[in-house]
């Protein structure tokens, strides 16, 4: 019973490993705290804005938010700073920019 007992920790502690490790590699790549975009969407969050919003509430945050502030138009409550706005832009440029090279 104890040859049992460690047999099934063992191949316990192997499963837990394996399934942690792919976990950790499967996962996608989180955008950095300090990424371009994170200011303009924080003032589209604190203007009510959310993730996949757009058809329910018609308050998505990129349909409704951000994607008209990236194509220059205004929406009403939110006011990025310019600053903020411009680096977004510029980073999605660049973004869509390697893209096209790949």
């Amino acid at each position: 019973m104890k040859k049992l007992f460690q047999v099934l920790a063992v191949g316990s502690l192997a499963f837990a490993t394996q399934t942690a490790s792919f976990a950790e590699t499967s996962a996608p790549p989180a955008a950095p705290a300090d990424h371009p975009c994170k200011a303009v969407e924080a003032v589209c969050e604190a203007a009510g804005f959310l993730p996949r919003q757009h058809k329910q509430a018609g308050k998505g945050l990129w349909m409704d938010c951000m994607r008209p502030l990236m194509g220059g138009q205004s929406v009403a409550g939110v006011k990025p700073s310019a600053a903020d706005l411009a680096a977004c832009k510029a980073h999605r440029a660049k973004r869509r920019q390697n893209d096209q090279q790949q």
